[in-house]
């Protein structure tokens, strides 16, 4: 009697696959930067699930023969690592899976996961130093958003101007991820500039915007949704004068505050400078909160913020502290909800991909590492004796982190 045989691709052939189709889904992934030392997690060297990575310093420059010397003082970001993992498992009774017939389920696994990546970053969306908004600015400071769609190519233009003015280098790598439902408003809006061109030709041949208003854009389902706290407008003040770093005394609601992680606010008489040359622009810097707040009415809340009060070269992010009493503008009105558009340069966002184990007692193990991104896949295949089943698991340990805000923009309706 002949002994049935099953046929299935080798780990690592399977691992090339899977990493193929997943670089190639990634939008966010494939555009931040991976800056991360190849010696994490090597014996000897390991460090748990954080890894710390550093920053470029800033430095001051001086006029004169005489030599000003800067002390180099180096920052670094937490970046907390993820394991993800797609499982297969396969009964012995059922079909043998050929070479091709595994393919068909390696591609929808794949983007599952690569999506899910990618949502993993943009969810830091609450780090970006910098607001856009369809409105046009009242005294330096952005209009409050409503909710409504964005349609034009203004706010993205505008995404662009803040992120100069916050030194972005003018290097091609400017993206913008926007939402299919934005996406469709902005070609409908720009239906009127077609020409033969092949930028805009693509747009009403495949819906998609391509390269304009100096960013790749980028049509994406993983972009979050943001919904503001039920903070008023209520004379909220600065509590304290001269207060810096990354936290802020408030106080004056005119009732119960509950403050969400991502609300925006602008602060009167604090302007947004450009780093390299420290001087003020002429827009109010917004403020990120980062984490969720609540106070009683009446009551001070301090509020955890991003960027960092910083009036000390060179590490300037604002041009002035707030004065005690300064008054403190919400952006958005109570329990807005409205999707979120990411305009980043590439130097924003940092990413890392580590290897895991792959000495596994009893399975088979396959690897494939992107050598671009760094971006590591493992496959791991084991039968299991008590259900008569063959598991097959694909699994990606990662991380993102973002490096510098000022290079990111939200831009909501």
């Amino acid at each position: 009697m002949a002994v049935a045989s099953n046929t299935f691709k080798t780990s690592d052939l399977v691992a090339r696959t899977a990493l193929k189709v997943l670089r190639n889904q990634f939008i966010l992934t494939s555009r931040s930067t991976n800056n991360v030392a190849e010696t994490f997690g090597l014996k000897g060297r390991k460090a748990g699930e954080t890894i710390r990575v550093k920053v470029p310093p800033r430095f001051i420059s001086a006029t004169g023969a005489a030599v000003q010397k800067n002390n180099i003082v180096e920052d670094t970001v937490s970046l907390t690592l993820i394991q993800r993992n797609i499982g297969l498992g396969v009964l012995s009774k059922d079909a043998t899976l050929s070479i091709d017939g595994l393919e068909q389920y390696v591609a929808p696994a794949m983007a599952q996961l690569a999506s899910d990546i990618d949502k993993d970053g943009f969810a830091l969306y609450y780090k970006a130093e910098n607001l856009v908004t369809p409105g046009a600015y009242s005294s330096g400071s952005p209009a409050a958003f409503t909710g409504a769609d964005v349609a034009t190519l203004k706010p993205f233009l505008d995404a662009k101007a803040r992120l100069a003015e916050k030194g972005a280098p003018e290097d091609g790598s400017l993206y913008v991820a926007i939402t299919p439902s934005v996406s469709a408003g902005l070609v409908d809006a720009l239906k009127g500039l077609f020409q033969s061109s092949s930028e805009i030709a693509d747009q009403y041949k495949r819906g998609l915007m391509g390269m304009a208003a100096g960013f790749e854009f980028l049509q994406t389902q993983t972009l979050p949704t943001h919904t503001t706290g039920t903070r008023t407008n209520v004379t909220p003040l600065v509590d304290g004068a001269s207060q810096v770093g990354t936290s802020l005394v408030v106080k004056g609601a005119g009732n119960a505050v509950t403050v969400k992680r991502g609300d925006q606010f602008t602060l009167a008489g604090v302007y947004a400078i450009n780093p390299l040359t420290r001087t003020a622009t002429n827009k109010l810097q917004v403020f990120s909160v980062q984490a969720d707040a609540t106070t009683s009415a009446g009551g001070a809340v301090t509020l955890s913020i991003l960027p960092s009060i910083n009036v000390t070269s060179p590490n300037q992010t604002v041009s002035a502290t707030a004065a005690d009493g300064a008054t403190l503008l919400w952006m958005g009105a109570n329990g807005v909800s409205s999707e979120v558009s990411i305009a980043w340069h590439k130097d924003a966002m940092l990413v890392a991909f580590m290897d895991l184990e792959s000495d596994l007692a009893g399975a088979t193990v396959g690897k494939a590492t992107d050598p671009v991104t760094g971006l590591t896949v493992r496959v791991v295949e084991q039968y299991n004796v008590e259900t008569d089943e063959v598991v097959r698991r694909v699994d990606v340990l990662y991380g993102f982190a973002v490096a510098r805000g000022a290079l990111m923009a939200r831009i909501q309706g």
